[in-house]
């Protein structure tokens, strides 16, 4: 790993750190407060030497876990293939309890994180706390898929269960293609967009890569369907209710293919295939 990655996957330990120490994600209680998503429970992942699945209910209690599984240096080693600066925004859970306090805002951040530039160049002459985004805020979901997440040193956080990360980044990805077909038409994106949708393509290949031989044994088409039931508002429930996507899912496999490592491609296969058997039964069972 060069200098430039391990500086950005130490600066989203570091930054880790500092937030969970000014408020724990673990209530005294045991509930869980809030969790990582997004961008940076991607990177966490790259520092990880186990990851702990857990269901939770809308108050935040555990409900459910299940075995730990362990991330080893070849796994590591395709998450690594992703490493990259995350965008302004923080993606967090807020289950128990929502982080808030000066203690976020940007200035104080880049004070106590001297790695903070690093992780979020845009960071460097922010000001403010806007930049968190509580991706349950405007959405209503049943459960929370978490995982609690041990790093190399021991260190422990809770993110969003890596599988749902990869999940929702194909479902973001669909949606890219969605919004290029109502603006620009169908097959055309915005140069924005299709930067956007490249950078998908490469955080669910190395996420896939490096996480998918942990869930062989899943099965895909009951895990999609459970997230989408979870929540009908998040970008994956529109890719598997679309009655346009079935096309992009094809597309992204296409675009996707020669980034999953052989051994993961009938994985894949079966990933896309739920997906689009999903997605035929949703809009079988929508006509009236």
């Amino acid at each position: 790993m060069d200098n430039l990655k391990q500086d950005i996957v130490n600066g989203a330990k570091q930054y880790a750190d500092y937030i969970t120490q000014q408020i724990p994600q673990i209530g005294e209680t045991g509930v869980i407060n809030y969790y990582f998503s997004g961008s940076l429970a991607m990177l966490l992942l790259n520092s990880a030497k186990m990851v702990k699945p857990l269901t939770l209910n809308s108050n935040g209690e555990i409900v459910s876990s299940n075995f730990a599984y362990e991330i080893t240096d070849i796994n590591r080693e395709n998450f690594s293939k992703g490493i990259r600066t995350i965008g302004r925004d923080i993606d967090v859970m807020a289950v128990a309890k929502r982080p808030k306090g000066n203690f976020y805002e940007l200035s104080k951040v880049v004070d106590n994180c001297n790695l903070a530039t690093k992780l979020c160049p845009e960071w460097e002459n922010g000001k403010g706390t806007f930049y968190y985004d509580f991706l349950n805020d405007d959405r209503d979901f049943d459960s929370y898929f978490a995982a609690e997440l041990t790093l190399l040193d021991g260190s422990k956080f809770i993110i969003s269960d890596p599988l749902v990360l990869v999940s929702h980044k194909f479902g973001e990805c669909i949606n890219y293609k969605m919004v290029g077909q109502r603006v620009w038409g169908k097959g055309n994106m915005s140069p924005a967009l299709g930067k956007k949708y490249s950078k998908g393509i490469v955080d669910f290949a190395t996420m896939f890569n490096g996480l998918i031989e942990h869930y062989k044994d899943v099965n895909f088409a009951i895990f999609l369907k459970g997230l989408y039931d979870n929540c009908i508002e998040t970008e994956l429930a529109g890719a598997l209710f679309s009655s346009v996507s079935a096309d992009y899912m094809n597309a992204f496999y296409n675009d996707v293919l020669d980034k999953i490592n052989p051994e993961n491609k009938n994985l894949l296969n079966d990933f896309i295939v739920s997906a689009l058997n999903i997605n035929k039964s949703l809009n079988k069972n929508s006509i009236k």
